[in-house]
């Protein structure tokens, strides 16, 4: 099921290595997911926001889950030291292009580990 706001759970918890500030995590898992299609992938439902007199269309994943200047975007995280706890939707395409942005950046050396908290 997708709607254009859904509530978002725990769904990974990321152990970083320490050559990336935790706050950092989501500026380097975009990065790495603009490398998969999936990005790019069109999602069900277009949104219409203005920021400073601009209209941006929400109409890819990548834009839905990470945000763009006018709409915050689905995810979040918090942190405990080295710790990160990913929130998403519980919306399969979100899940996997989040898995395998982490899979890119434990390959780099800026994820020491990773788990899933919820099944998907």
């Amino acid at each position: 099921m997708f709607a254009i706001r859904m509530p978002v759970k725990p769904i990974f918890k990321v152990e970083l290595n320490n050559n990336i500030p935790p706050v950092e995590l989501k500026f380097a898992l975009r990065a790495a997911a603009r490398d998969k299609s999936l990005y790019f992938s069109p999602i069900p439902e277009t949104i219409t926001v203005e920021n400073d007199g601009k209209k941006i269309e929400i109409n890819t994943l990548g834009r839905w889950l990470f945000g763009t200047p006018g709409f915050a975007g689905h995810y979040r995280q918090q942190f405990d030291g080295n710790t990160v706890i990913v929130s998403l939707p519980e919306y399969e395409p979100a899940i996997k292009l989040i898995r395998a942005a982490l899979e890119i950046l434990k390959t780099q050396g800026v994820v020491k580990e990773y788990s899933v908290m919820v099944k998907s």
